[in-house]
Protein backbone atom coordinates (compact mmCIF):
# COMPACT_ATOMS: atom_id res chain seq x y z
CA UNK A 1 0.00 0.00 0.00
CA UNK A 2 1.50 3.33 -1.06
CA UNK A 3 1.04 6.70 0.61
CA UNK A 4 1.19 10.03 -1.24
CA UNK A 5 2.89 13.23 -0.08
CA UNK A 6 -0.12 14.02 2.18
CA UNK A 7 0.01 10.54 3.76
CA UNK A 8 -3.17 9.54 1.96
CA UNK A 9 -3.55 6.03 0.59
CA UNK A 10 -2.84 5.61 -3.10
CA UNK A 11 -5.56 3.18 -4.17
CA UNK A 12 -4.73 0.70 -6.93
CA UNK A 13 -6.69 -2.19 -8.39
CA UNK A 14 -5.16 -5.45 -7.19
CA UNK A 15 -4.00 -4.12 -3.81
CA UNK A 16 -5.06 -5.86 -0.61
CA UNK A 17 -6.54 -4.18 2.46
CA UNK A 18 -7.04 -5.29 6.06
CA UNK A 19 -4.28 -7.93 6.22
CA UNK A 20 -5.27 -9.45 2.88
CA UNK A 21 -8.97 -9.86 3.65
CA UNK A 22 -10.09 -7.50 0.85
CA UNK A 23 -8.67 -7.37 -2.68
CA UNK A 24 -9.47 -4.16 -4.57
CA UNK A 25 -11.24 -4.93 -7.86
CA UNK A 26 -12.28 -1.45 -9.03
CA UNK A 27 -12.41 2.16 -7.98
CA UNK A 28 -16.09 3.13 -7.86
CA UNK A 29 -15.68 6.80 -7.03
CA UNK A 30 -13.64 9.53 -5.41
CA UNK A 31 -14.90 12.58 -3.60
CA UNK A 32 -13.71 15.33 -1.34
CA UNK A 33 -14.15 13.31 1.85
CA UNK A 34 -13.74 9.70 0.78
CA UNK A 35 -13.14 7.18 -1.97
CA UNK A 36 -15.18 4.05 -2.61
CA UNK A 37 -13.76 0.83 -4.00
CA UNK A 38 -15.25 -2.49 -5.02
CA UNK A 39 -13.38 -5.33 -3.36
CA UNK A 40 -13.49 -9.08 -3.01
CA UNK A 41 -13.85 -10.34 0.56
CA UNK A 42 -11.34 -13.19 0.24
CA UNK A 43 -12.66 -14.99 3.33
CA UNK A 44 -16.33 -14.97 2.29
CA UNK A 45 -15.86 -14.92 -1.48
CA UNK A 46 -18.31 -12.02 -1.76
CA UNK A 47 -18.09 -8.62 -3.40
CA UNK A 48 -18.18 -5.61 -1.05
CA UNK A 49 -17.91 -1.84 -1.28
CA UNK A 50 -15.38 -0.11 0.96
CA UNK A 51 -15.66 3.57 1.78
CA UNK A 52 -12.17 4.89 2.60
CA UNK A 53 -12.37 8.19 4.47
CA UNK A 54 -9.69 10.87 4.23
CA UNK A 55 -6.95 10.80 6.82
CA UNK A 56 -7.91 13.66 9.11
CA UNK A 57 -9.36 13.80 12.64
CA UNK A 58 -12.67 15.41 11.64
CA UNK A 59 -13.39 12.76 8.99
CA UNK A 60 -12.31 9.98 11.35
CA UNK A 61 -14.77 11.16 14.03
CA UNK A 62 -17.54 11.56 11.42
CA UNK A 63 -16.83 8.02 10.19
CA UNK A 64 -17.03 6.64 13.72
CA UNK A 65 -20.39 8.37 14.17
CA UNK A 66 -21.59 6.87 10.86
CA UNK A 67 -20.39 3.45 12.09
CA UNK A 68 -22.40 3.80 15.33
CA UNK A 69 -25.55 4.86 13.45
CA UNK A 70 -25.25 1.95 11.02
CA UNK A 71 -24.75 -0.52 13.89
CA UNK A 72 -27.88 0.86 15.59
CA UNK A 73 -29.92 0.58 12.38
CA UNK A 74 -28.65 -2.97 11.90
CA UNK A 75 -29.81 -3.94 15.39
CA UNK A 76 -33.28 -2.54 14.64
CA UNK A 77 -33.91 -4.49 11.41
CA UNK A 78 -37.22 -6.34 11.19
CA UNK A 79 -37.49 -10.03 10.27
CA UNK A 80 -33.93 -10.07 8.88
CA UNK A 81 -34.96 -7.70 6.09
CA UNK A 82 -32.71 -4.86 5.07
CA UNK A 83 -34.31 -1.54 4.26
CA UNK A 84 -30.95 0.19 4.01
CA UNK A 85 -27.62 -0.89 2.61
CA UNK A 86 -26.14 -3.77 4.58
CA UNK A 87 -23.19 -2.74 6.74
CA UNK A 88 -20.44 -5.24 7.59
CA UNK A 89 -18.10 -3.24 9.80
CA UNK A 90 -15.03 -1.03 9.93
CA UNK A 91 -11.24 -1.19 9.98
CA UNK A 92 -8.39 1.29 9.93
CA UNK A 93 -5.40 1.54 7.61
CA UNK A 94 -2.69 4.21 7.90
CA UNK A 95 -5.05 6.55 9.78
CA UNK A 96 -7.89 6.12 7.27
CA UNK A 97 -11.17 4.77 8.62
CA UNK A 98 -12.70 2.23 6.22
CA UNK A 99 -16.39 1.23 6.28
CA UNK A 100 -17.44 -2.00 4.58
CA UNK A 101 -20.86 -2.35 2.89
CA UNK A 102 -22.61 -4.76 0.61
CA UNK A 103 -21.76 -4.02 -3.01
CA UNK A 104 -24.82 -2.70 -4.78
CA UNK A 105 -25.40 -2.77 -8.51
CA UNK A 106 -25.04 1.02 -8.74
CA UNK A 107 -22.94 3.26 -6.55
CA UNK A 108 -24.80 4.80 -3.61
CA UNK A 109 -21.85 6.92 -2.53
Amino acid sequence: MLLDINFSIVIRVGDYLHDGKYKIQAILGKGMYSSVVKALDTTAGASVAIKILRNNPVMFRAGLKEHEILKKLESERVNSKWYIIQYFGKFEIHGHLCLVFENMRYSDF
